[in-house]
């Protein structure tokens, strides 16, 4: 497939960098400050990035914006994720579950260089997207767009499926470093599983 736009860069690796460190680097090319999340076996519907853009557009104050999205197995939309949509909301069910489809959200580059991009320490591996809206808190609000702008894969490569019981102990390190920084005390991880239903 070959594309001719001078705005499309396609950058290559030698060899396989994994994923955060692969985000961060196209992070630091990034010519725009709106930068799209987007994985490779997923599919944008055409007016998906307009969506975004006209709203971060007309709110300053958004950072990151996701979208809703349907499941997608075999070919069959299976069901349809809506997140909640607003920044108050967002906040809310930030200690229970990560209330954002990581391959829907664009957000702004100068954002997320405030805290330096996704973390590469081990425990962030799996729940990277989970532990940057943690840390972008203080930063900037959030919102969710409320309809499927996409369509997200499902299958047992997964990284979430693939690495259940990890991607369950990294999510609920990072839950028990939010809750106890917005509470200011050392929450018992034990309450910290029970309140995600771990």
């Amino acid at each position: 497939l070959k594309i001719h736009d001078s705005r499309i860069r396609l950058i290559r690796h030698q060899s396989n960098q994994g994923l955060i460190n692969t985000l961060n680097h196209g992070i630091a090319e990034a010519r725009h400050d709106l930068i799209a999340r987007h994985d490779q076996d997923d599919v944008a519907y055409p007016k998906r990035l307009q969506y975004q853009v006209d709203l971060m557009d007309r709110r300053q104050e958004i950072g990151v914006c996701g979208t809703g999205a349907y499941m997608l197995e075999n070919g069959q939309r299976l069901a349809k994720i809506l997140f909640p949509e607003s920044d108050l909301m967002i906040r809310w069910a930030l200690p229970f579950y990560c209330p954002l489809i990581h391959p829907s959200v664009m957000y702004r580059r100068s954002i997320v260089r405030l805290v330096s991009g996704y973390s590469t320490s081990t425990e962030a591996h799996y729940s990277e997207d989970y532990d940057l809206w943690c840390k972008l808190i203080p930063h900037t609000k959030f919102h969710n767009i409320q309809r499927p702008l996409m369509d997200l894969r499902k299958h047992r490569a997964n990284m979430t499926i693939a690495k259940k019981d990890y991607h369950i102990r990294q999510t609920t390190y990072i839950t028990k470093k939010y809750v106890d920084g917005v509470l200011k005390r050392n929450v018992p991880i034990e309450l910290i599983r029970w309140l995600c239903g771990f």
